[in-house]
């Protein structure tokens, strides 16, 4: 997101080593892929960040404060699923936000995280298919344990769980590493009374237990494979068809034995170490402020964590840089969170389970501008009685970093967005009259 406080820009996109690389190597990349072009979704992702937060781009909103007149603009974003640090960081905490009020209960919750095979993360890489049923294999493994649990320890005849998984696609070098992180209900659920029913804690899982879960879950992902025509003795045309249809894009993703962890839980009512939890496992794969450009012209990205090997810098030239980002856009309608169990959508408990949560935010749209063709100025229309799913993000700064961005500056009165606009001459005149760049800025400047 980006704005601007009387005329003065807040936040500049472009300034970044993050957009300085994707906008100089786009071009060059892209011609590489002439004879086997890739697909359009990895096109739109690489164009849409070069315009996210550039209010010269258009497509902004209008904030004002009526008591002192005070004006903001703030530009839209891409809403980019691949690597754009802005857009996945609203993400973030959008998800995490909605997991903590709305989905997981106030009970014990623990991560279970799965890393498959290094030549199943690259099956996995665009087989949106094949990536449900081996979540749905590793799921049903991690039920079986807490149902065997559960009958060993606490007698309990039908119990049931519940998670959430978050599908990650990178490493911490910005390597393609499909995995998942899976949010477990740190117990099951049981009838109790009727219509009534109540969780019971476990204990946690020892290491013997870990190992016979992975070890169940990478048989029946074997097997799985062997049906599905998949195993070491499979045709390579019929068991890699991403190479035949995008060999540009499978020859990226290849150029990078399952384990099992469960060490992390977030006792009953810690809701904000949970989401401190959800934020995590759900974060962008690009932290713009650990990227920096070396005088050689290299860049230099700083791992989260030091490696075992003492390596805590990880140095790309930037068409490097740009080939690793690529294959971590994940392709359209291939949903990145899913639910199971008693939180799975159409589950009969899930309604008994799930927090109330606060009401969120009714749609509501801004007045145009008044210099936008057919489109008359006036007071903002409800549009829908419903709630919407996502939180406002001006909720969402307050949430996570104490901010209050409709906070007026100048007297510390409450603004309101006064206008949403989208006609790029309206967009320009608006720029060139606060006195910032109505144009965006080319490649060489």
């Amino acid at each position: 997101m980006s704005g601007g406080d009387g005329g003065r820009a807040t936040r500049h996109t472009s300034e970044t080593v993050l957009y300085a690389v994707v906008q100089s190597e786009r071009e060059t990349f892209l011609a590489r892929g002439r004879d086997c072009p890739l697909p359009q979704f990895v096109e739109r992702e690489l164009r849409g960040f070069l315009e996210c937060g550039i209010l010269a781009h258009g497509f902004f909103l209008r904030v004002h404060c009526d008591a002192c007149g005070c004006d903001r603009i703030v530009a839209f974003s891409c809403k980019g699923r691949g690597f754009c640090p802005s857009c996945l960081g609203r993400r973030m905490a959008d998800t995490a936000a909605h997991l903590v009020d709305r989905v997981l209960p106030e009970v014990p919750v623990r991560q279970w995280v799965l890393t498959v095979p290094f030549a199943l993360r690259y099956r996995l890489t665009y087989d949106a298919a094949l990536t449900s049923v081996v979540l749905g294999e590793f799921v049903r493994g991690v039920f079986a344990s807490y149902r065997g649990r559960a009958r060993q320890h606490a007698f309990i005849r039908r119990p049931r769980g519940g998670a959430v998984t978050l599908i990650q696609r990178f490493g911490d070098a910005l390597n393609l590493n499909v995995h998942f992180h899976t949010l477990m209900l740190d117990g099951v659920y049981e009838r109790y009374g009727e219509p009534g029913m109540r969780f019971r804690t476990l204990p946690p899982p020892g290491d013997d237990e870990v190992h016979r879960v992975v070890e169940r879950v990478a048989g029946r992902v074997a097997r799985l494979m062997e049906r599905r025509g998949l195993g070491r003795d499979a045709d390579p045309s019929d068991a890699d068809p991403l190479a035949v249809a995008q060999p540009l894009l499978a020859g990226l993703a290849a150029a990078m034995g399952s384990t099992l962890h469960a060490d992390v839980a977030v006792p009953a009512r810690d809701r904000r170490r949970l989401e401190r939890l959800c934020r995590y496992v759900a974060r962008p794969p690009v932290a713009a402020d650990r990227l920096e450009r070396l005088p050689d012209g290299r860049l230099l990205y700083h791992l989260r964590h030091r490696w075992r090997d003492g390596t805590t810098q990880i140095v790309f030239k930037p068409h490097q840089l740009l080939a690793r980002l690529v294959p971590l856009i994940p392709a359209p309608r291939a949903h990145q969170v899913r639910y199971h169990g008693v939180l799975a959508p159409c589950a009969g408990w899930r309604d008994h389970v799930v927090p109330a949560g606060p009401q969120p935010a009714k749609l509501v749209r801004p007045a145009r501008c008044r210099n936008a063709p057919d489109e008359g100025t006036g007071p903002r229309v409800q549009l829908s009685g419903h709630p919407l799913r996502r939180y406002p993000w001006a909720d969402l700064l307050r949430r996570v970093f104490a901010v209050d961005v409709l906070e007026c500056p100048d007297c510390g009165g409450r603004m309101r967005v006064l206008a949403a606009i989208h006609p790029p001459d309206a967009t320009r005149a608006i720029l060139e009259c606060l006195g910032l760049p109505g144009r965006a800025r080319s490649p060489t400047q």
